[in-house]
């Protein structure tokens, strides 16, 4: 009884089943005897392979022009691969921003006597104080026909870490192109339809603070660098000079996470630096970039130039005492050994005091 009901079930399978191919196929599919349909091709309909052997169109998303083909085949693996078309000389311009420095907040904060503009302005001061005391210490040894201390000689490694390190410096050194690139890409006017409680002068005195403390930084760099002896010292006291010169953005970013308080965190965390400004025409950009380009042209055409002047009177020898003063005492030395000009020895008796007094270099031995 069960077998003749399974039997039926499949009687009434297969007759459904031809039922569903004749009516996809269109009458030109065929079943055989077990029940088994095989799709025939016809020259008027598409027919679907059950073996997935199927071509697909693939579309470039890049150019959204271009066509290619894949084949898959039954395991779907693919056998040919759309070439990628995007280009990798691509570009974007970068979005102008606020950047995320102290410096900013000078600007940013509701008024002069808030935490956050007292804040940026105690790092100011503090990084003005340290290159100052820097500079000071630099200069405090100098003389009347050595201003600067320079040595009067240093080995041929030194001088090449010295040149080495000048153009390390201007790579280094950010606040200048930074204080020139707000000044020139953000206008008063982009600055007001933004944000019109912001006052531009307070700005234009932000930009300011970033370019006396840029060139504070090349100079102590360069007094650095001519004073040195050893190349180590030269690395050493140009990375500490800009460390001074980032504490601005040190203090930012640790107030975001909350270091140094509510407020500090809510200042830096604006919705100021975060705003895209306007971007200015395709000319105006240009001359802009030609302009930052001459800037570290002229700046690297001075240190470089200062440095070849000192090297010169180095090795010239301009830096030598031009006299010493010399004291023996009085005493006296019998039966001193002594080495004539001549080269042959004798004994004689030294006074010391014969060889005090003044020596002056005149180019004579």
């Amino acid at each position: 009884m069960a077998m003749a009901s399974y039997s039926e079930d499949i009687q009434e399978f297969l007759r459904r089943d031809r039922e569903r191919i004749s009516s996809f196929n269109d009458g030109s599919g065929t079943i055989v005897e077990d029940g088994s349909p095989i799709f025939r091709r016809s020259r008027d309909v598409s027919t679907f392979n059950c073996d997935n052997d199927n071509k697909r169109r693939m579309y470039d998303e890049d150019s959204g022009s271009s066509l290619r083909k894949a084949e898959l085949n039954g395991e779907g693996n693919t056998e040919a691969f759309t070439e990628a078309t995007t280009d990798p000389n691509d570009h974007y311009d970068e979005p102008i921003v606020l950047p995320p420095s102290t410096h900013s907040l000078l600007f940013t904060s509701d008024s002069i006597c808030s935490t956050p503009f007292m804040f940026a302005m105690g790092i100011v001061v503090l990084s003005y104080l340290c290159l100052g005391l820097a500079l000071d210490n630099n200069l405090q040894d100098g003389e009347s026909d050595n201003v600067f201390n320079i040595p009067y000689q240093v080995k041929e490694g030194v001088k090449i870490a010295q040149y080495a390190a000048i153009i390390i410096a201007l790579v280094m050194e950010e606040e200048l192109p930074t204080g020139f690139y707000l000044l020139r890409m953000i206008t008063k006017k982009s600055l007001h339809e933004k944000y019109p409680r912001i006052m531009y002068y307070k700005f234009i005195f932000s930009a300011l603070v970033r370019i006396g403390m840029g060139y504070l930084f090349l100079f102590n760099t360069f007094l650095v660098v001519i004073q040195a002896t050893g190349v180590l010292e030269i690395f050493y006291d140009v990375l500490a000079l800009q460390f001074l010169q980032q504490l601005d953005d040190i203090a930012f970013r640790l107030a975001t996470i909350d270091v140094f308080g509510k407020r500090m965190k809510k200042a830096t965390s604006a919705k100021v630096y975060r705003t895209e400004f306007e971007r200015q025409p395709f000319a105006f950009r240009r001359n802009m970039s030609r302009f930052l380009a001459t800037l570290y042209f002229f700046n690297f055409c001075i240190m470089f130039l200062g440095m070849g002047y000192f090297t010169v009177k180095q090795n010239r020898g301009d830096y030598y005492c031009d006299s010493i003063s010399v004291n023996l005492g009085d005493a006296i030395w019998e039966d001193a050994v002594v080495l004539m000009p001549t080269g042959e020895i004798h004994r004689k008796v030294l006074i010391f005091a014969y060889f005090n007094g003044m020596y002056v270099m005149n180019g004579t031995h």
